[in-house]
């Protein structure tokens, strides 16, 4: 605080020439004191339930149900347990989405058992308990880059710092930046014959992110009509309650499934969202779209989450930032679809 104010007097300015880095612990002002034992308590009951069957091994907790998240974890995990020096180790998730996106993923790392917790507060209470007793004496480890901290989130894009280096180096310390593996070992033709899909000219659109801002629905509706008129097959991936955009075919691909279904279509085209972490290794050309709005920290969306940042996106990858509402989008797209496809079938 006090080098801060200094810095300001002689004229320099905070968050622009000057970066405050430290961990400071988050708290919930509104938490008042019988709410916080209560939930250490509820910690303290978790944490002893996973040592009843885990006495002795480091436990690998994952607070946050990201699937991007998820699939970074996947990449680093083994990294991780070398770091800690343990040859295994146990994982707490807060999903059963986490724990399927970690085992299809291809990792050396000798977790004995993947335990899913209840919700995301169950996990937040058990890293609560955590953090009162002492992360090296209960051996918790907290998977997330910034979950349980206030300013080290502020990184973010800091000289080009992205979302895979920030966990590679932050969170996992691992030596150098990796690429997941998703296995495609298994075939997705059963998907194809239940929606009725031929697949001969498919294009998947994924129109629906939880992480960052979203583009308007009448553009995924005037994209897929534009698509169809060319004469692709259009789908909409949906999840729960999600609608199909008019016009399209609403498809829920497993995550077992979806390399290779979409190693057998035209193209991916879909706003910046976990799917796109899992989606990364397919073969098929991948479209991914930023909103204009979608800036994290000192960074712009895509400078944060792009797959190319990343490192982690297999080519064909074309990334665009835009807010949807103009023309030019969406022949670029058009013209990159109709050019792959021109390759493909000569």
């Amino acid at each position: 605080k006090y080098i801060c104010e200094q810095l300001y007097y002689l004229g320099y300015e905070i968050n622009k020439q000057v970066y405050v880095v430290y961990a400071e612990i988050r708290r919930k002002p509104e938490y008042d004191a019988e709410e916080a034992v209560q939930s250490i308590r509820d910690g303290k009951r978790i944490y002893e339930s996973i040592r009843g069957k885990h006495p002795d091994e480091m436990i690998y907790l994952v607070p946050y149900p990201g699937t991007g998240d998820m699939y970074l974890i996947g990449m680093y995990m083994s990294d991780r347990m070398r770091y800690d020096g343990v040859d295994n180790g146990v994982m707490a998730v807060s999903s059963n989405a986490c724990r399927k996106i970690y085992s299809l993923l291809k990792t050396d790392a000798e977790i004995s058992e993947i335990v899913t917790l209840d919700s995301r507060k169950e996990a937040v209470k058990l890293l609560q308990f955590a953090k009162h007793i002492g992360y090296r004496k209960t051996k918790v480890v907290n998977i997330n880059d910034s979950f349980d901290l206030i300013d080290i989130g502020r990184l973010r894009g800091y000289k080009g710092l992205d979302f895979n280096s920030l966990f590679q180096r932050h969170v996992f310390h691992a030596p150098v930046r990796h690429r997941g593996r998703m296995t495609r070992e298994i075939n997705a033709d059963d998907i194809y014959v239940s929606y009725r899909i031929s697949g001969e000219r498919t294009v998947m659109i994924a129109p629906y992110t939880k992480s960052i801002t979203t583009l308007p629905m009448f553009f995924w509706e005037r994209l897929a009509d534009m698509l169809k008129h060319k004469g692709y097959e259009v789908v909409t991936n949906v999840s729960g309650d999600e609608k199909a955009v008019v016009g399209t075919i609403g498809v829920t691909i497993p995550y077992e499934n979806i390399l290779n279904f979409l190693d057998r279509a035209r193209a991916f085209v879909g706003i910046r969202s976990g799917l796109c972490d899992i989606i990364s290794d397919s073969l098929t050309n991948k479209i991914i779209l930023y909103h204009t709005n979608s800036g994290i920290n000192m960074a712009s969306g895509i400078g944060f989450f792009g797959l190319g940042n990343m490192g982690i996106g297999r080519e064909p990858l074309h990334e665009f930032v835009t807010d949807g509402t103009g023309k030019d989008i969406i022949e670029r797209i058009l013209g990159i679809i109709d050019e792959w496809d021109d390759s493909l079938r000569a």
